[in-house]
């Protein structure tokens, strides 16, 4: 049973396993309201956009940024459910794509649920689409790894392209992450970020809505993400900050659509105290979004040369 407790403890521990736990916990919920396996905001640049376009949308625009075209290894690192991923293979078959989770039972979810099965010389991931659940393309191959993004079982120089879809915010150190992804790129290669950032340094946990739940572990500030990624050998190449095409529409889908997202909830055997708790923090994270305190950062990174 979910506890007030357990709320509380996800939004001011530092604890990754905290971080685990609660995505463990929660994930199915955020699956069941978006109609996708899908773990991120979406990037919202239509009006009339539902939370899995919105989300296959942030999936096309980080590609985009990742330039993920022609025979590429592509590590994948906080992979979700691996949907991200399975999205990219099928855009291009030639990529050989490395999802690495922390979480054990999100890649065993991923199998269970009939998105990834074990085969070949990894998995095999059949894309979901719309409800998050039916196939509607052929399976593709993809490699998972149980791993911490601090410390990648991969060879140095081994990797093309390295992809944080909103999971980076997640990474304790940063830099510790940063050192890996710069060891394992080869000296072509990309790193690309999708991270929730803070905007300015004064700012309190109770304005940063959502972000309490979902962004539990580090409310890094952008200036710090771009020093340390500067520290630890990369220049960025593109920045573009896009937290009103995130925040906003969010927020505003929620309070549209509340009704049906209170009956989806209570429907999934969760306290009927988190919704409401749900609701307050999306109006926050949109009022903090409107202030300024917060961003969303896509980063496009490319190794200095030694």
């Amino acid at each position: 049973m979910l506890g007030v407790y357990d709320i509380l403890k996800w939004s001011v521990s530092r604890d990754p396993r905290n971080v685990a736990a609660m995505y463990d916990v929660l994930s199915p919920l955020m699956c069941g309201i978006a109609g996708s396996r899908m773990l991120n905001f979406g990037y919202w640049d239509d009006a009339h956009d539902t939370p899995a376009l919105a989300q296959e949308n942030m999936c096309r625009v980080v590609s985009d940024m990742a330039e993920l075209e022609g025979p590429l290894a592509v590590v994948d690192v906080g992979c979700g459910f691996c949907a991200p991923a399975a999205y990219w293979k099928r855009a291009n078959p030639e990529l050989a794509v490395y999802c690495v989770n922390t979480s054990y039972a999100q890649l065993r979810g991923a199998s269970a649920c009939g998105a990834v099965s074990d085969g070949g010389d990894g998995a095999v991931c059949r894309g979901d689409h719309g409800d998050g659940a039916s196939p509607v393309e052929a399976p593709v191959a993809l490699n998972a790894i149980n791993s911490s993004a601090t410390a990648l079982p991969l060879a140095s120089g081994s990797v093309d392209r390295i992809i944080a879809l909103e999971s980076a915010q997640h990474f304790r150190p940063l830099g510790s992450f940063a050192s890996e992804c710069r060891r394992l790129l080869s000296e072509d290669g990309i790193l690309a970020v999708a991270i929730p950032v803070v905007a300015r340094s004064r700012m309190t946990l109770a304005r940063l809505g959502i972000l309490n739940f979902t962004w539990a572990s580090e409310h890094y500030l952008l200036s710090y993400v771009r020093k340390t990624l500067h520290d630890c050998g990369f220049e960025i190449s593109d920045e573009r900050l896009v937290g009103d095409s995130v925040y906003g529409p969010l927020a505003d889908y929620y309070r549209l659509n509340r009704h049906g997202i209170r009956k989806a909830v209570r429907g999934m055997g969760y306290p009927p105290y988190l919704e409401p708790m749900m609701a307050i923090s999306m109006r926050k994270m949109g009022r903090a979004s409107s202030a300024g305190i917060i961003q969303y950062a896509l980063l496009k990174c490319r190794p200095r040369p030694p």
